[in-house]
């Protein structure tokens, strides 16, 4: 981290992350570091907003700046509601950590949790990724997320906060044989006497993580080799893609689909294969937000247009479709609008100087004021405007379009 540049504590009011709590205040005193606090009060427990103040009690008596966000989205009736509640909580941070100038997160997770998701992927048949130790330090909604306690037992900490008389909340869903992480967590004991215990464990994962890096080496060398951007579609070149190893072959798919539809995660693995197999023989299909459409030397992937955002208002840095920011001329129109340019196209005449098909033209960025087009600088109209093609980019695959 900068010197003197604070640290944001995702505090739940559990003992994982009132431990945290406690070991960065120190931490921030000693090395000059200021230190805030946030707590996301989700409402899916009666009990959630008494935490949410019992958190923030705990972290004014120790002098630190908190703060909580409560989640506005309704709750899902379907799916699975922990990974939504994960989801809701990374967003509401991020958003927090934005307004307070705040660039590095620390996250509460142990050597538990690191033993715990490995055992739960493993029973989901996952495949070197799903099996990877979880990063001390990974970058994702424009923050550093921070896991210092990776290599510390839940037991441990839970001790040093009796050591100084801290006290802490038990979440009753930790109990709730409901959920297939809880059911993994209580056969834990079982698991430690044949050997399978939470270091072992934990550090199989690592030596996972250090095979995927060599996997995810290969994935950005062959994607130097076959794979380049332009106008938020990929253009995929069949002859180093087709001579490389099949599941080097299979994660650039995946990373380039995910980056074309800026998706957060890859897609099945079997509809991966059948896909792959397709491009081939020169084929394509429709997949994880995209169109896979053969070229003469390989394959086009653009946005599928039906699964594209709906337009809405723009600002300076809106984000639209989780993939375009457009920078304006010195004066923005006020009111304006940003959605695909679809059938407008027709209103673009020097839309062929692009080089690129219709149909990945009309995925594009246009800005709109009153339903009248005024800009789709990827179309030649309104080139004073700049489009910026900035999806989640975990793999460093994409180079930056700014035209």
């Amino acid at each position: 981290m900068p010197a003197g540049a604070p640290l944001g504590i995702a505090l739940s009011g559990g003992g994982d992350s009132m431990a945290l709590l406690h070991l960065a205040r120190e931490w921030g005193e000693a090395h000059g570091h200021p230190v805030e606090a946030v707590t996301v009060d989700h409402a899916l427990r009666p009990d959630s907003a008494a935490e949410a103040e019992g958190a923030a009690a705990a972290a004014t008596a120790l002098g630190v700046p908190h703060r909580t966000v409560r989640l506005s989205d309704p709750r899902p009736t379907t799916g699975n509601l922990q990974a939504w509640a994960r989801g809701q909580r990374r967003a509401a941070i991020a958003a927090w950590a934005e307004t307070r100038g705040i660039g590095h997160v620390a996250l509460g997770h142990t050597e538990d949790d690191q033993a715990e998701t490995f055992l739960l992927n493993l029973a989901r048949g996952s495949g070197v990724d799903g099996l990877s130790a979880m990063a001390k330090r990974h970058e994702a909604e424009g923050l550093v997320w921070l896991r210092p306690l990776l290599q510390v037992r839940r037991a441990t900490l839970r001790a040093f906060l009796r050591a100084r008389g801290a006290t802490w909340v038990e979440d009753p869903s930790n109990d709730d044989p409901r959920f297939d992480r809880i059911r993994l967590r209580q056969a834990l004991p079982m698991l430690e006497e044949l050997g399978l215990t939470a270091p072992r464990l934990a550090s199989t994962a690592s030596t996972m993580a250090r095979a995927r890096q060599v996997l995810d080496d290969a994935t950005r060398d062959l994607a130097a080799a076959c794979l380049a951007f332009q106008a938020g579609a990929a253009q995929l070149r069949t002859a180093p893609y087709a001579g490389a190893p099949a599941e080097t072959r299979r994660r650039l798919l995946a990373a380039a689909l995910s980056l074309v539809a800026a998706q957060p995660y890859k897609p099945r693995l079997a509809d991966l294969e059948r896909l792959d197999a397709r491009i081939m023989v020169g084929g394509g299909g429709t997949l994880h937000g995209a169109v896979v459409a053969g070229t003469a030397n390989g394959a086009l992937i653009h946005r599928e247009s039906a699964a594209i955002a709906a337009p809405m208002p723009w600002q300076p840095g809106t984000l639209w479709d989780g993939r375009w920011c457009l920078a304006p001329p010195d004066e923005p129109p006020e009111a304006a609008t940003i959605g695909a340019l679809g059938h407008d196209l027709v209103h673009c005449p020097d839309w062929r100087t692009a080089g690129l098909p219709q149909e990945v033209l009309r995925t594009t960025p246009a800005i709109r004021v009153a339903e009248t087009l005024v800009a789709a600088p990827l179309a030649g109209l309104g080139t004073d405007w700049r489009a910026r093609f900035t999806p989640p980019d975990p793999l460093g695959l994409l180079v930056a379009d700014n035209r």
